[in-house]
């Protein structure tokens, strides 16, 4: 089968572009033809599998002259899909529908695969080829916000051959939400990830040293989250000012990225921070080292980013505390410091985490996908073999 993945983010940072590389990984190694398509700063040099990329920024070459268009809950620096003037939208749909007409007709995908129920849904659409969407609760929420985006999306979902969520819960929210999308087309499948990307360790101290981190004896803790002035990045220095108090070795590095992030570092530096560090934007394969030795993985955020960092952190054996609406400090702080006391990473991880590993491993996600690819293109099939059958019908029949 011939199956063509879009993301509107990139394929090497956490969220939807990494669950878009790991299927594509997953699929091609089950036999089919892969190809992507994903927006992104820069050609990469070292693809696996032929990726079109669509080039935002200042680079004389982009196809588009702006910042990457980021969904305003990511901790990643770029231009807000929401903050897109009407021009900007239209002209991020032109070079968008430029870029998938030309993959459709030098492919000719069998079936698209599109992550977010978003723009790109839409202009999916248009190809005619069949298509699934996967949804986050990224873009949910944006549609909930501005009301330009929400008539592509929900046209988008509403025509899909199946739209996927990882879980029931957003799956209840995206009906909610889209009121005319049939229940039937809405499947709970776990997002896919490559376990076994995360498997080979590097020593520590280089790992470390690598990152410009100190190379300490104390505890590492990874944080992903949303710089936000309320919870967020902002709860969590006011809890690593308290934490600094009670453990002197603790090293706390943190990822992501956001326009606001001087102002982020500024406030570290009024609290007197002496070891937490903000590591900024980073590939998935520069950070998934540091999760292979971390001692602690938290997330402070609920969008398609933090998700996969997430996933990542339980595939690299690194023990988790998710703390989306952490707001108080206080509680923070200790929610960290007892989690450091109880968990043992050498016990990590327990038979819980190993089962829900296993749920998102490519062995069991990918052969629910093809599955779905399969009754989609079916069905299609069916309903142009009755179209068919339909206009024989009625060229047959005498003139009355």
């Amino acid at each position: 089968m011939r199956i063509l993945l879009t993301s509107e983010s990139p394929l090497d940072d956490f969220g939807s572009g990494a669950f878009a590389s790991d299927l594509a990984s997953g699929l091609a190694r089950a036999g089919h033809e892969v190809r992507c398509l994903a927006l992104g700063r820069r050609q990469a040099g070292h693809d696996e599998l032929p990726v079109r990329r669509i080039i935002c920024g200042t680079d004389p070459e982009a196809h588009l002259p702006w910042d990457l268009p980021v969904f305003e809950d990511q901790p990643r620096r770029g231009l807000p899909f929401l903050e897109f003037s009407d021009e900007q939208l239209i002209q991020y749909r032109e070079r968008v529908r430029r870029e998938l007409d030309a993959e459709v007709s030098e492919f000719d995908p069998h079936v698209i695969h599109g992550q977010h129920v978003w723009v790109q849904g839409e202009l999916i659409l248009e190809t005619g080829v069949p298509y699934v969407l996967t949804a986050h609760v990224t873009e949910l929420r944006a549609c909930e916000r501005d009301d330009r985006f929400r008539p592509l999306a929900e046209q988008a979902a509403e025509n899909a051959g199946r739209v996927i969520t990882g879980d029931s819960r957003l799956r209840s929210r995206l009906l909610r939400l889209y009121t005319h999308v049939e229940p039937s087309s809405v499947m709970v499948i776990p997002l896919p990830v490559d376990a076994a990307s995360f498997q080979k360790q590097q020593p520590r101290e280089a790992v470390l040293s690598g990152l410009g981190l100190p190379e300490s004896s104390g505890s590492v803790v990874v944080v992903m989250g949303p710089f936000e002035h309320q919870g967020g990045i902002s709860a969590l220095l006011n809890a690593a000012a308290r934490i600094e108090q009670a453990d002197t070795e603790l090293t706390m590095a943190i990822l992501g990225d956001s326009r606001e992030r001087e102002h982020f570092e500024a406030l570290g530096q009024r609290l007197g921070l002496r070891r937490v560090h903000f590591l900024g934007q980073r590939l998935r394969t520069e950070c998934t080292p540091l999760l292979q030795v971390a001692d602690l993985a938290v997330t402070l955020g609920e969008s398609d980013v933090e998700e996969s960092f997430s996933l990542g952190a339980m595939a690299a054996g690194c023990p988790i505390l998710a703390s989306p609406a952490a707001e108080d400090h206080e509680l923070l702080a200790n929610a960290i410091l007892t989690r450091l006391d109880g968990t043992s990473r050498s016990a990590y991880p327990d038979a819980s985490t190993a089962a829900a590993i296993g749920q998102h491993a490519l062995d069991s996600t990918v052969p629910q996908i093809e599955a779905i690819y399969a009754d989609v293109l079916e069905r299609r099939l069916s309903s142009s073999d009755a179209v068919l059958k339909f206009k024989r019908q009625q060229s047959a029949k005498p003139p009355s």
